[in-house]
């Protein structure tokens, strides 16, 4: 069922679309739909791999309806998404049996739409395993999006941000889980604010909430969510005494910045965020003793258009951030350490595009974070020997910020902020 053409009705206030959508149409294929038919019934052949089977008939689209669209609805969209989604594929279904499927809508609510699904719904096949995405009986590869074009999409925007979530420090830190030494709290609140004013300096708008007593480890934000191309997934902290921090997180996400939210499904899956590497390519996630693989399978199904590999963390470690972060685009920084050559072997074994390595000499110094044009790294009075690696190796803006008292609690500079950029969204 190949896509075919775009006709305008008379009046300006509809779009009649016969085929499921046209190429034109930023992209949205036929496949794409089947796909997300195949997905959410389990017709894939795993979250982790970008060889999905696809069936190109319409016939595919039938029964159970309204299964399909209650799961398609509600695992791909969340509740504040306008009423039209939702419209969109029961117009689809409806007209499973034939080959053409029609629907009207409003221009400003179809490029909405369109946007946000080819963002959601496209799968985009790795360099080396394009041969794997084919039609039933196809001879040649049919990639969805060329490999250029799937890394431009996360390398355009990589590392630039607009928003950043942040919690103050409580009381209550002095109980934070794993703390390995006593805590000076004004310390730490004193190093903490120096972190959120590096992140203003750096023209990002920093969400903070209060400190919540009620959570010693509210400080450490990342692992409460992941949010990449204008979608959050809501974490499921493997720490059961962290998964109240979330509530406050998707308030914020929901009301504050308004982006679309995906939530952890799976009861059995456990996923912090701080095992959660984004590249601008691919995702990288730790399978640890924080994140499991249900985990890693909610973020490969949350951002489809990203191969997804998870990648065993040796035990002792905290979280895969640990070891290794981004030092700019396409630069992993990595510490001497064994247990992070050898997660560096992994990544590098597995990985869909080939990384420059940036090693440093002290452990703590391999947790950066790159804030729009700007690293951000330990400071000298911590990490003296790696500070000279940065600066000789580096041609990038540096930023050293102190978070000794904070990383008493095995915390690293990724850990004190959720980094959100936020697209406009078009006017209806």
């Amino acid at each position: 069922m190949a896509p075919t053409s775009v006709d305008c009705l008379d009046s300006q206030s509809d779009i009649t679309v016969y085929g499921v959508l046209a190429d034109a149409l930023l992209d949205f294929t036929p496949v794409s739909v089947i796909w997300l038919w195949n997905t959410v019934t389990g017709r894939s052949r795993g979250p982790f791999s970008p060889r999905h089977e696809f069936v190109t008939d319409a016939h595919c689209l039938r029964s159970p309806v309204s299964a399909f669209i209650d799961r398609l609805y509600f695992t791909y969209l969340d509740s504040s998404s306008p009423p039209f989604y939702k419209y969109f594929f029961q117009f689809i279904i409806s007209s499973h049996s034939t080959k053409k499927i029609s629907f009207s809508i409003h221009p400003s609510h179809l490029t909405m739409l369109l946007r946000h699904l080819s963002r959601r719904a496209r799968v985009f096949p790795a360099p080396a395993r394009a041969a794997a995405c084919l039609r039933p009986g196809a001879t040649s590869p049919r990639p969805l999006c060329s490999s250029s074009a799937r890394h431009q999409s996360g390398m355009a925007t990589f590392g630039r941000y607009t928003h950043a979530i942040v919690c103050r420090v409580p009381n209550a830190f002095k109980e934070a889980v794993g703390l390995s030494a006593p805590v000076s709290l004004d310390e730490a609140r004193r190093q903490h604010e120096a972190y959120v004013r590096s992140l203003r300096q750096l023209d990002v708008d920093v969400i903070e909430l209060p400190a919540d007593e009620k959570h010693p480890d509210c400080v450490f934000v990342e692992d409460c969510a992941v949010v990449c191309n204008g979608i959050a997934l809501l974490c499921r902290p493997g720490h059961a005494s962290r998964r109240g921090e979330v509530d406050a997180i998707r308030a914020v996400i929901k009301k504050e910045l308004e982006l679309p939210i995906v939530e952890v499904l799976d009861p059995k899956a456990t996923l912090d965020g701080g095992d959660v590497l984004f590249t601008g390519r691919e995702f990288f996630v730790g399978l640890s003793g924080r994140t499991n693989e249900a985990g890693a399978a909610a973020v490969a199904a949350a951002f489809p258009e990203f191969s997804c590999t998870p990648i065993r963390v040796p035990a002792g470690t905290l979280h895969l951030k640990t070891l290794v972060t981004m030092a700019g685009p396409d630069i992993l920084a990595v510490s001497e350490l064994d247990d992070a050559q050898t997660v560096l072997k992994r990544i590098e074994r597995e990985a869909t595009f080939r990384y420059q390595t940036l090693t440093v000499r002290e452990p703590a110094a391999a947790n950066c974070v790159l804030v729009n044009g700007t690293l951000i790294h330990r400071a000298r009075s911590e990490c003296p020997e790696s500070c000279d690696v940065f600066e000789d190796r580096l041609s990038t803006n540096l930023h050293p910020v102190c978070i000794s008292e904070l990383a008493k609690a095995d915390a690293g500079l990724t850990c004190c902020s959720i980094l959100v950029r936020k697209s406009k969204r078009p006017q209806l």
